[in-house]
């Protein structure tokens, strides 16, 4: 008997243990990033496409979202979310007119299609995508991809105290770096180290992130599609420092700094990729980092 309440007792403190590790939205207000109820030590689901969420922006445009109300959005081809299997289908096209790049990006080569999706709840913020996520170290993918389908990575910003004015986007990185087997259902692992440095070589400022973007989706037969399972913010240690070097204060971003980049899922330099990068269509920049990107959202 006394085992039997032994073993409720330990499995009950586990549960507990495990609920305390799920972080949380703590504030999503105007004009200021969305801070989260732990500053580390927490994962939070993005989504697991177990439903569909649609609702209708101010400009009349339906959109769908992600769990924390983020949009799910796509320029040049199209998506599906499934409840059903449980799954988003991303199937890339190029458009007729690529965009050019912006201030944002400078040096870099048009963009023909972009996906994207943001942190904060956009029923509450619409188009001024700003979020805290120093309290994470990782977005973390379920994916399935077939042979040749490709893309670049990164994670954009907001100038630290404006909401509304971006910057520079963080450095790129391929999606190949991190998903190694065709046509198999794996977890890849995107580190915020990973893309510590922005286009003009400054520190990345993860305080005031504004979305992560997919950059230049390139497939080998026009009916090649990305499949993504699931996506979850991974929490940092609270004894590691919050991304791009800077601590946090009940979820504020304060200080400065740059960690190396990580070791693990990815290229560790920080000038960019190499030969695979081109075949998505990023270019050098001589003194930065260069990355097709997309321009208008």
């Amino acid at each position: 008997m006394k085992t039997t309440a032994s073993v409720a007792a330990v499995l009950a403190l586990a549960a507990s243990t495990a609920a305390q590790t799920q972080n949380s939205v703590a504030s999503n207000e105007p004009g200021k990033p969305v801070q989260f109820a732990l500053p580390c030590g927490g994962d939070l689901l993005l989504d697991d496409f177990s439903q569909e969420r649609i609702w209708t922006a101010p400009s009349g445009e339906v959109k769908r979202q992600n769990a924390l109300g983020g949009d799910w959005g796509m320029a040049g081809g199209n998506f599906t979310i499934d409840p059903t299997a449980r799954t988003m289908t991303i199937t890339p096209e190029k458009v007729a007119t690529p965009w050019l790049p912006a201030d944002f990006n400078p040096g870099t080569v048009p963009t023909f299609n972009y996906f994207y999706t943001q942190f904060t709840d956009q029923r509450q913020i619409f188009d001024k995508a700003c979020a805290n996520l120093t309290a994470f170290e990782a977005l973390e993918l379920e994916v399935t991809a077939p042979a040749g389908f490709d893309f670049n990575i990164t994670y954009t910003q907001r100038a630290t105290g404006n909401c509304d004015e971006r910057i520079f986007d963080s450095q790129y990185r391929t999606f190949t770096s991190y998903y190694k087997t065709p046509g198999v259902k794996a977890t890849i692992r995107l580190p915020f180290s990973d893309f510590s440095k922005d286009l003009s070589g400054a520190n990345f400022n993860y305080a005031w992130n504004k979305d992560i973007t997919l950059i230049n989706l390139v497939n080998a037969q026009p009916t090649d599609s990305l499949v993504v399972s699931r996506a979850t913010l991974k929490g940092r240690s609270c004894s590691s420092p919050a991304p791009g070097g800077n601590s946090t204060t009940n979820g504020t971003a304060t200080g400065t700094g740059s960690p190396s980049p990580s070791s693990s899922n990815g290229p560790t330099q920080n000038q960019g990729n190499s030969g695979s990068s081109l075949a998505v269509g990023l270019s050098a920049v001589v003194g930065a980092i260069g990355a097709a990107v997309a321009a208008l959202f």
